[in-house]
């Protein structure tokens, strides 16, 4: 399959149809759940090798898709113009909605082959993850722009993209045509006419998009929010995490709900990925601090460290402080030790009693790190330490006891602190009055 091209068309036709006729034959859907055997497994992984290459009017819907992301019913199809910025590692959302098994055309001035048409948000692959599965295993098609006209269907339908598959060295603006298309629920903050426009399109998900998240999610939950006060608390909290991990919001977080996730906890970078079914204790009451939220504040602080920086261990631990100071400055008096005793990480604590007495400290060092000049060099443990010897640097304190109760620091760090005065956790009683500076 792998080698095929158009002229054997009619082979990966014959061969695509022989495998629905198997899957139909041998069910493996029962109560919503997949329960696939290892070879109808292995005719899953054809098909998805298989329908990129097909012709795209035989394209059907795959079996179970109305289960997830689920049916549209939607039956009128329209036709969009839209001038759209493309940004580099970036998914670009058109507002747009492709129904499983509708083929649909998109038109440029100029054929674009560094850029896709994605249809689909859930990105995660389940294959690693043993069966049953909550939705198909992968539930993605994407089309390279190689003409100024290009065909597109997907066996499951989903909310189209634009994504770049190689890096872009700016932003480029691309003038487009869909043709065939329907729109998706959007609320958009700024401007109500686009929900006004959207709300009652019947289609499984749609977005929200905010000044620093954007959020995919199912069309009922979004319809079920408080939108003044989510885009309030959750623009505020994501705001606050990035400005204590020092990092500007040039790309806007995106946030994707899914049915079913491969491994056992929320996948971190672009995009998040998290359950729906914690989407109710996440949004339903945003009047107070829930659990659920601050994963996904720990989440967004995570993904702000430059890859390769710090060990998962230093990252865990710096998230959660921002994560904490953000829930602090948002819902007021809060102890994280109260809501997520039992998950946080280990220097956690070290870093909150910092945090408490010198609040800018860490903003200030991780300044350093997030600067696009920083190179990474050695291992992640050699970034720590220079971050060690950093923060005693700012804050005019040495940090390297309370530190080494839960890491080992290097006795050259430790002696090269020495002159500091050691920071004590009276200290958290009787702040000094200065600060170290923030980042800007």
């Amino acid at each position: 399959i792998i080698v095929c091209d158009e002229q054997e068309y009619d082979q990966m036709l014959e061969i695509y149809k022989a495998c629905l006729e198997f899957l139909q034959a041998n069910e493996y859907v029962e109560n919503q759940l997949f329960h696939p055997n290892n070879v109808q497994i292995i005719i899953i992984l054809l098909l998805q090798d298989i329908i990129p290459r097909m012709p795209i009017d035989q394209i059907l819907p795959a079996q179970g898709y109305e289960i997830f992301p689920g049916l549209c019913d939607e039956t009128q199809m329209s036709n969009f113009s839209l001038e759209l910025d493309i940004l580099d590692e970036t998914w670009i959302s058109t507002g747009l909605y492709l129904p499983a098994g509708v083929v649909a055309i998109v038109k440029t001035e100029t054929a674009h082959p560094n850029l896709h048409i994605q249809v689909g948000a859930h990105h995660e692959t389940l294959l690693q993850k043993p069966v049953p599965w909550k939705r198909l295993p992968s539930i993605i098609t994407a089309y390279p722009l190689i003409s100024t006209e290009t065909k597109i269907s997907s066996p499951f339908g989903g909310p189209v993209y634009i994504t770049a598959s190689e890096p872009l060295e700016e932003t480029i603006r691309v003038k487009f045509e869909f043709h065939n298309f329907t729109l998706y629920p959007r609320r958009v903050k700024g401007d109500p006419s686009i929900w006004e426009l959207t709300q009652d399109k019947k289609v499984p998900f749609g977005e929200v998009e905010l000044d620093n998240i954007i959020l995919t999610m199912p069309s009922d939950e979004i319809r079920n929010i408080n939108f003044d006060l989510f885009s309030k608390v959750i623009d505020s909290l994501s705001s606050k995490v990035a400005d204590f991990m020092c990092y500007p919001i040039t790309r806007k977080f995106r946030i994707v709900f899914d049915i079913d996730l491969a491994d056992s906890g929320a996948s971190f970078g672009y995009p998040i990925v998290l359950l729906i079914n914690e989407i109710p204790a996440m949004f339903h009451d945003l009047t107070k601090p829930s659990m659920p939220l601050f994963t996904l504040c720990n989440l967004m602080g995570i993904v702000t460290i430059p890859e390769g920086c710090f060990d998962s261990t230093i990252e865990a631990a710096l998230a959660a402080v921002a994560a904490s100071v953000a829930f602090k400055q948002v819902f007021g008096e809060f102890d994280p030790k109260e809501l997520a005793s039992k998950t946080l990480p280990p220097l956690f604590n070290e870093l909150w009693e910092i945090t408490q007495a010198y609040p800018d400290i860490i903003p200030a060092t991780l300044k350093k790190f997030q600067d696009p000049e920083y190179v990474i060099v050695g291992v992640p443990e050699d970034a720590w330490i220079e971050f060690v010897r950093e923060m005693c640097r700012i804050g005019e304190r040495d940090f390297t006891k309370l530190l080494e109760q839960s890491r080992a620091i290097p006795l050259s760090v430790s002696m090269s602190c020495h002159s500091f005065q050691p920071f004590i956790p009276d200290e958290l009683k009787n702040p000094p009055e200065e600060s170290s500076p923030l980042c800007s």
